[in-house]
């Protein structure tokens, strides 16, 4: 009842907020000026991420007794929030922002939240990381907060894609008997769908950097005291797996500017769903492609997770390979998806 409760209360709380928040993003000009990258063509207030933090608090109440592991995510999130912030308001360089990323990463490193296991999919055991978990464990929340943060290019793209992985990572909660955690990934898919309800297409708000980090933070650091503290036969892959198309987007963004000789913070218009843009389809219909691949993706996870045998591994990387071809030849098919998203 109490996971039900937070996800209401976020939701509600979200909706509530989000028209009082854009308001106040006009007053105090924090607004994404349109330019040749971006898809809009007139400003748009980008505060949402306080409208999603606030609804996010809110499901806190329901948590009861607060752990210290939930103090350092209250804590980072805050933190976070910040750093976005005023990311949003003076359009900080990408090594400031990133050398802020890996200080929060830190702080929550040595607050006492970190990778300190993972189960080897070939027996089922436990391998204890020791000086390793802490670049695995910087690494991966500011991998996360940087994959949610890179594909936020799209209106309710970055949001819809959060909140499906907030909604797997509650089921494998619940699954495993974690309740709190439950009820935190429950309070951000709330949030999400709250505010997805003023960003979808046409957004009359942005996530802006305060969300996007956010969001990718707190889905970061849910993962670690969750999925990753389970003994679950692949638990690394599953929320991999569950953010798969971020993740692909990012890695691909990389290795491509690698190639051209560029800065891998340069920012370019050859993202996954630029390329869909220019194959003909409309934002929605892109929008609703990457939640349909999020979605089967995070239902192969949830399916993986169980299987303590090395199928599974071999399964994992099929589903990559599988992709990686689909995408490949995407511009041939693209036909048959526009009518079938018309």
């Amino acid at each position: 009842m109490s996971i039900v409760l937070a996800f209401l209360i976020s939701c509600i709380v979200t909706l509530s907020v989000t028209p009082w928040i854009r308001k106040l993003a006009i007053q105090t000009q924090f607004l994404d000026i349109p330019d040749a990258r971006k898809a809009h063509a007139h400003p748009i207030p980008f505060l949402g991420g306080l409208a999603v933090f606030i609804g996010i608090a809110c499901g806190f109440i329901f948590l009861g007794s607060v752990s210290r592991h939930f103090l350092i995510i209250g804590g980072g999130a805050i933190a976070t929030l910040l750093l976005g912030l005023w990311d949003d308001k003076v359009r900080a360089s990408a090594g400031s922002k990133l050398v802020g990323q890996v200080a929060i990463a830190c702080l929550t490193y040595f607050a006492g939240l970190s990778i300190s296991f993972i189960t080897d999919p070939f027996s089922g055991g436990i391998i204890y990381l020791g000086w390793l978990s802490f670049p695995l464990t910087i690494l991966w929340i500011v991998s996360m907060m940087n994959t949610v943060n890179l594909i936020d290019g799209m209106d309710g793209l970055a949001s819809g894609v959060s909140a499906i992985c907030a909604f797997m990572l509650t089921l494998v909660a619940i699954a495993l008997g974690q309740y709190p955690v439950a009820i935190l990934s429950a309070s951000i898919l709330g949030a999400t769908l709250g505010f997805l309800r003023y960003n979808f297409a046409p957004a009359q708000i942005f996530l802006g950097d305060s969300g996007s980090l956010l969001l990718g933070y707190l889905l970061a650091t849910v993962s670690i005291i969750g999925v990753l503290k389970s003994t679950l036969s692949l638990a690394m892959m599953l929320p991999i797996l569950m953010l798969a198309v971020p993740i692909f987007d990012t890695v691909d963004a990389i290795l491509r500017r690698i190639r051209r000789g560029q800065p891998i913070y340069m920012a370019d218009r050859d993202h996954i769903h630029h390329r869909l843009l220019r194959m003909g389809f409309s934002q929605k219909q892109v929008v609703l492609i990457l939640y349909a691949l999020t979605f089967i993706f995070g239902t192969t996870a949830l399916t993986l997770g169980w299987i303590n045998h090395i199928s599974a591994l071999i399964a994992c990387v099929a589903v990559f390979i599988i992709t990686r071809m689909l995408i490949a030849r995407w511009g041939k098919v693209s036909p048959l998806f526009l009518r079938l998203f018309r």
